[in-house]
């Protein structure tokens, strides 16, 4: 799928996780109406209708938990948009996870293996959920199995670990920037004897220069990951032998000036 294709298919989904996050918004605030009446007095909280109501007030904060996970995943949407567009992966992710928290919005969200709380529970008829989310949950889940099966199939192509933009760009920008700074000592970790040959960078990489970064920096090509993150496989014979341990540690001490880089540069101890 071309640019523009993938440009039109973000506008779409920003669309439609708008016209879900409002339906959403809109029957978590009826449900914290019905409830708050059950459990107050006189617009006062009363303890012990509190208590009565527990299973409630309970569904209404998972309620409230999933309402806002369907306004994240809409700024999610919206952030990606704003920058290299939504990928195939990302729209897939995106309308499967809006689609799934709205129909256990009307169906039952399970709170526990044994505890589901409904409509009703939270004094609202299954029809005001049914009318409400009539339209996004019908354009969601038209199409929904063949979302899963394609999903699947990009899951299984990714081999990196890496699944989609994970929207990390200010954590990205700080370590660029610290690459920029100190590009000497970052290169001396990352292509230092024992790093170089043991560990692999994983994720992917962009194919110029991040905006606002010189694409003719001597180390643009670190500049141009996307996550940095570099690993050391172990066969399952190697796990498996008397000395694994301690050649475990071994790996861990040499990706640990790595490990030390990053922490600096994110301001975390290390």
């Amino acid at each position: 799928m071309n640019n523009a294709h993938r440009r039109d298919a973000g506008v779409k989904l920003i669309a439609l996780s708008r016209e879900a996050t409002r339906a959403a918004e809109k029957l978590l605030a009826a449900a914290l109406t019905a409830v708050s009446q059950r459990v107050t007095a006189e617009n006062y909280l009363v303890e012990r209708l509190f208590d009565r109501e527990q299973r409630a007030t309970h569904g209404l904060a998972w309620l409230a938990t999933y309402v806002e996970a369907i306004r994240q995943l809409g700024l999610y949407a919206e952030r990606i948009h704003a920058g290299e567009g939504v990928g195939e992966l990302e729209e897939l992710l995106i309308q499967i996870g809006i689609g799934e928290y709205l129909a256990q919005m009307q169906g039952g969200i399970p709170m526990s293996p044994g505890e589901i709380v409904r409509p009703s529970d939270l004094g609202l008829s299954y029809g005001v959920f049914a009318s409400e989310l009539a339209g996004p949950l019908e354009t969601l889940m038209t199409g929904n199995a063949e979302r899963r099966t394609r999903l699947t199939q990009l899951m299984r192509a990714q081999q990196d670990g890496n699944l989609g933009e994970c929207g990390l760009d200010e954590t990205l920008t700080r370590i660029r920037d610290a690459v920029v700074s100190d590009a000497r000592r970052f290169a001396r970790i990352v292509d230092a004897p024992a790093f170089a040959p043991a560990f692999t960078p994983m994720g992917e990489v962009l194919k110029r220069a991040p905006q606002g970064y010189d694409p003719q920096h001597p180390h643009v090509e670190y500049l141009k990951r996307k996550s940095f993150v570099w690993h050391v496989p172990f066969t399952e014979a190697e796990v498996c032998a008397p000395g694994f341990m301690d050649g475990y540690v071994e790996a861990c001490r040499t990706a640990a000036p790595l490990h030390g880089f990053l922490a600096g540069a994110l301001g975390v101890p290390w």
